[in-house]
């Protein structure tokens, strides 16, 4: 009783490791059984089992009787002690009898110390998520290659002794590692319609007359031009802020799920910036750009393998690779070019690209609002010549009604919608 007024709480998580002989360990638990029963009671253990490395020592195995529930109490009482305090001068019940911790050399591994532990996983993430930010949609790096490496890897190793505190989001998920053996087919809670396309400059003023016709021969009709990327088209769903779900686009009404590869390409963010709709689904081209792919084929002929016919293909078939790890090598990117969600509180395309890349997106900054179908065709001509020199490949370009209260009155046909159309060069 006299050291009863020392006792603090322990939470999930907290535990001890005690040695049974020289060659094994066993976990005590607090609040769950497991193990045999032996002649001293029941052998119990923490809810996570983890040995710390800095914390390893010896004391012997320590068994109680499970009948009894008073020892328990006082048992997991004890345990508190020991939990919070570095050095143990206390004794612990061992079959009704009293041996000092002290000369057994139990370790410690303080609830203080777990709580730190879980502070500094969430710090690093955190900024880990803000460098790659950084490097990859803003192209403002603010550290060495060789920092972010140390970084990652310190997270790494603490997310492996510590696997509890780990985010399903984690940065760490960057690298891949995970193995899908089969992707599920989801259906798309917004479905992903094609696009009208033309290659000629009078459909798209047919495309405007037919426009008018329901909005009004007078109405003012802006459009957003935006590059359209040849490449892998897919949807991602954020909820509170965190990546849960990515999709192929599969036949526009149902995808499968490939979200533990598109978590290792570093555009994609796992975790959102800003003021963000609780929950919504954007849609983004995964692209593989030139320089990439040579490098690929380059190693393909030096192993003397088949060479990949094109991008497009090529970055399709990364995101149904099974190992996500091969994935993670791929130098895949990733642009994003619409939102979909049941209340946006956005009025317009062109604002919804503003809120994209505010929240972490890539978004190109290639896009342009036109207020005319002369300035539609200005930004084709100019684009046509610009494509030559870009560092991926576009098929042409995206031509859309720009106000959300004239795309939803426009519609849409079985196939598509009628206030977008695709120009192919």
């Amino acid at each position: 009783n006299n050291f009863m007024k020392h006792f603090t709480s322990t939470s999930i998580g907290d535990f001890i490791i005690v040695k049974k002989n020289k060659y094994s360990y066993k976990n005590l638990l607090l609040n769950k059984k497991i193990g045999s029963k032996s002649k001293y009671g029941a052998v119990y253990s923490v809810t996570y089992g983890i040995k710390p490395k800095k914390y390893i020592v010896s004391a012997k195995l320590i068994c109680i009787n499970e009948s009894n529930t008073k020892e328990l109490v006082i048992l997991k009482k004890i345990t508190e002690i020991i939990l919070a305090k570095k050095t143990i001068h206390f004794p612990i019940l061992y079959s009704n009898v009293w041996i000092s911790l002290k000369k057994l050399g139990c370790f410690v591994c303080r609830k203080n110390n777990m709580e730190e532990i879980q502070k500094k996983i969430s710090q690093l993430s955190n900024e880990l998520n803000e460098h790659n930010h950084l490097y990859y949609i803003e192209d403002a790096p603010v550290i060495t290659d060789f920092k972010f490496d140390q970084m990652l890897s310190e997270l790494q190793d603490l997310e492996k002794q510590y696997p509890q505190f780990k985010d399903p989001n984690s940065p760490t998920q960057r690298v891949g590692g995970g193995v899908t053996k089969f992707f599920d087919t989801i259906e798309h809670r917004y479905p992903m319609y094609s696009l009208s396309n033309t290659y000629s400059k009078d459909e798209l003023v047919q495309w405007e007359t037919r426009i008018r016709k329901i909005l009004g021969v007078d109405t003012e009709i802006c459009y957003t031009c935006e590059l359209k990327f040849d490449g892998a088209s897919i949807s991602l769903t954020y909820e509170n802020g965190a990546l849960v779900q990515a999709l192929t686009r599969g036949d526009g009404v149902q995808g499968d799920a490939i979200t533990t590869n598109v978590k290792t390409i570093n555009s994609i963010p796992l975790k959102l910036k800003g003021n963000y709709p609780k929950f919504f689904e954007i849609r983004g081209e995964i692209i593989l750009p030139w320089m990439g792919f040579h490098k690929m084929n380059e190693k393909r002929a030096e192993l003397g393998e088949p060479l990949y016919s094109n991008p497009r293909n090529t970055a399709s078939g990364s995101l149904k690779l099974q190992d996500s790890s091969l994935v993670a090598e791929r130098p895949l990117i990733c642009f994003f070019y619409a939102l979909a969600a049941d209340q946006l509180m956005i009025d317009s395309q062109f604002e919804a690209l503003k809120k994209a890349r505010e929240w972490g997106f890539k978004v190109p900054d290639s896009a342009s609002l036109a207020h005319s179908i002369d300035e539609v065709f200005e930004f084709i001509t100019e684009w046509d010549e610009k494509r030559k020199s870009l560092p991926y490949e576009i098929d042409g370009i995206v031509i859309k009604v720009n106000q959300f209260n004239q795309q939803n009155k426009l519609g849409f046909t079985a196939k598509a919608p009628r206030w977008a159309m695709a120009y192919k060069y």
